[in-house]
């Protein structure tokens, strides 16, 4: 779905396996591509969403001190 460039149906995918996952006992969500962070909208406020250009960009303010 990814290569095919239809981003929506891509998402709604990352958003559904993750809604799986949390039904089946996850208590956080890690979506480590940047490609997949605009699942987080998609996902609802079940548990912790950890995405890769967020905890980048918090890691670089951190750092940069």
């Amino acid at each position: 779905v990814f290569k095919s460039g239809d981003k929506q149906a891509y998402l709604q995918m990352i958003a559904d396996a993750a809604h799986i996952a949390i039904k089946n006992g996850a208590t956080k969500v890690a979506l480590a591509q940047a490609s997949m962070a605009g699942a987080v909208e998609l996902m609802a406020d079940e548990a912790p969403v950890l995405d890769s250009p967020q905890q980048g960009l918090f890691a670089a303010v951190t750092a940069s001190g």
